[in-house]
C-alpha cells in the first residue's frame, strides 16, 4: 500500500470542479482521503455546506468501494449521513473509510470526515458492484441516467454507444441507460 495520496479527480466533473479529492489506500479494507475547504464550499452561515461534505463522501468512500471490489465499477445503493460538527474556509478535511464487508455484488462501509481531528460528519453506505469486463475504467464511479427513447431492443443492442446494461434497465422498449463519469 502507498503512503502518498494521489489526485482521483483527474476528468472534468462535479469534484475536480469544486478542488479535488486526494485519496490513498490504508490496508486492503481501510482509505483516506482528503480535501481543502474553499469559499465556494460555505452555506449562509459561513461554514461547509452538507451538500459538499456529503458529496465528498459519496466521492471518496465510493473509490474506496470501487478499490476495494477490484477497480470494479461501482454505484452508490445508499448512504446514511450524520453531521456532528462544522468546518470553516482553509480547514483540511481527511476521510477515513473502513470496508466492513464485501460480497460478490455489494460492498458495506463506514466513513467518518474528520477537521482538526475531530469528527465533523460519519457515514455508513451500501455500493453496488458493476459487473462488466475490466477496462481502464479509473479511479471514482458511475452516474446512472435514463433517457426516455423510441428505439427498438434490437437498435439498443447494437448501439455501441451504449457501454454496459443492467438488467432490467430496458423496459417495455423506452428507455436507454446513459453513464456519465464523475
Amino acid at each position: 500500500m502507498s503512503n502518498e495520496f494521489e489526485q482521483i479527480s483527474i476528468k472534468p466533473g462535479f469534484m475536480k470542479h469544486n478542488g479535488g479529492v486526494l485519496f490513498r489506500a490504508i490496508s486492503e479494507n481501510e482509505y483516506e482521503f482528503k480535501s481543502i475547504i474553499n469559499e465556494n464550499h460555505l452555506n449562509a452561515a459561513g461554514i461547509t455546506h452538507g451538500g459538499y461534505l456529503s458529496a465528498l463522501i459519496d466521492a471518496g468512500a465510493g473509490t474506496a468501494a470501487h478499490r476495494a471490489a477490484g477497480n470494479a465499477p461501482c454505484v452508490t445503493i445508499s448512504l446514511d449521513i450524520k453531521f456532528i460538527g462544522a468546518s470553516k474556509v482553509g480547514d483540511e478535511i481527511i476521510g477515513h473509510t473502513k470496508i466492513l464487508k464485501k460480497t460478490n455484488t455489494l460492498v458495506f462501509l463506514f466513513c467518518e470526515l474528520k477537521c482538526n481531528d475531530k469528527i465533523i460528519t460519519s457515514a455508513s453506505g451500501v455500493w453496488k458492484i458493476i459487473k462488466i469486463k475490466p477496462s481502464n475504467l479509473g479511479p471514482g464511479g458511475w452516474t446512472v441516467y435514463f433517457l426516455s427513447c423510441k428505439k427498438s431492443i434490437g437498435d439498443i443492442k447494437n448501439n455501441p454507444k451504449i457501454e454496459l446494461s443492467i438488467p432490467g434497465a430496458i423496459k417495455n422498449k423506452e428507455f436507454i441507460p446513459k453513464y456519465q463519469r464523475w
